[in-house]
């Protein structure tokens, strides 16, 4: 599992996966399944280390469900 990323989806919004997985795009080749309760990412061919870039995606990840909310950015 050295290059999946598991989110779960009591945390992390399908619309905030997707929206980074956009954002991410040009950058990794990212796979979303999803798998009982969490999203399992594969990611591919990436630019810089492949544990960074899913370190990175995960961060992005939940900012992208902060700013949803609306919490920290009204």
């Amino acid at each position: 599992m050295k290059n999946k990323l598991q989110l779960h989806m009591e945390l992390y919004s399908e619309k905030a996966v997707r929206n980074t997985m956009e954002a991410f795009g040009n950058i990794a080749g990212i796979v979303c399944q999803k798998k009982a309760s969490y999203y399992e990412l594969t990611f591919e061919k990436c630019w810089a280390d492949e544990q960074r870039t899913m370190r990175e995606f995960g961060n992005f990840a939940l900012a992208e469900m902060i700013k949803d909310k609306g919490e920290i950015y009204d």
